[in-house]
């Protein structure tokens, strides 16, 4: 959790100790939580390409229609 979710808000936090702090109180006010807190992370890495006739319709120009 403090590698992924909250990575970004720890390092506004400026010292080691108060960043443990941190998180050790977000994880003691979660266990208490009713219904229990669940993270359910999920990390998509997606890589994508144009089909090749899109990107050969991209290079051509078409012709004006008048």
């Amino acid at each position: 959790m403090a590698t992924v979710i909250l990575r970004q808000s720890l390092e506004r936090i400026q010292t080691v100790e108060l960043r443990e702090k941190f998180l050790a109180e977000l994880t003691r006010q979660a266990a208490n939580d009713v219904p229990p807190y669940e993270l359910d992370y999920w990390r998509l890495n997606m890589r994508a390409r144009k089909p090749v006739a899109a990107v050969d319709q991209l290079r051509t120009p078409t012709a004006s229609k008048s």
